[in-house]
């Protein structure tokens, strides 16, 4: 492959993960948001301990899945200097 190949698909990548990484961002608010919600329905009525617990559980999947997407566009970032 070229070097102005290796380039373009670089930037496409990186194009491609700083996405990744905006949308994993507005995702993590909005989660956040709901599980609050679901917090406060198990708070209200002591029920929904399960839905508190799977909530917490996808949103530390959703920021462990963000932390990967920034480490790998920083390496292609670091690729593409």
């Amino acid at each position: 492959m070229s070097q102005n190949t290796t380039k373009k698909i670089n930037r496409r990548v990186v194009e491609a993960l700083e996405d990744a990484a905006k949308y994993t961002d507005a995702a993590l608010v909005q989660w956040s948001q709901a599980r609050n919600r679901i917090e406060d329905a198990w708070d209200a009525s002591g029920l929904h301990r399960d839905l508190g617990e799977e909530s917490w559980a996808v949103y530390n999947t959703m920021s462990a899945a963000r932390g990967t997407i920034l480490t790998r566009l920083r390496a292609e970032r670091d690729g593409d200097e």
